[in-house]
């Protein structure tokens, strides 16, 4: 199989995308679901937590589909530049954001800066 850049390819040892199914081999798969950024800015981090070292940010209105979410933690691909990595779903402080989304768990809704698509800053993107 042709060596693929995790930077740019969801995937992991225990999950990977739907989509790389024929690429890569993972225990499991995830189709994953589109979200959007809900807080003005998102920082996205190389592993969920967070001492981890900056990889980018996401900014209010992208794009993203989440493949996973767990400990308080998304692991998700952004649209516009293709990134993979991990957004704390409680934003900034800690706390839930204006605009929050709701992802089911187990049963537990979980609140956060990803959000479905009527963000109130979505508007212009």
């Amino acid at each position: 199989m042709t060596q693929l850049d995790p930077r740019l390819n969801a995937y992991r040892e225990d999950l990977a995308a739907a989509s790389l199914q024929d690429r890569f081999r993972a225990p499991r798969y995830s189709e994953g679901e589109l979200r959007q950024i809900a807080a003005p800015t998102a920082p996205i981090r190389v592993a969920p937590r967070f001492d981890a070292p900056l990889a980018t940010e996401a900014l209010c209105g992208e794009l993203v589909t989440v493949y996973e979410v767990r400990e308080g933690w998304a692991w998700l691909q952004l649209h516009d530049d293709g990134y993979v990595d991990y957004i704390d779903i409680h934003g900034p402080g800690g706390g839930p954001v204006s605009g929050s989304f709701d992802i089911s768990q187990n049963g537990d809704a979980t609140h956060g800066t990803l959000a479905f698509w009527n963000t109130p800053c979505a508007a212009g993107h």
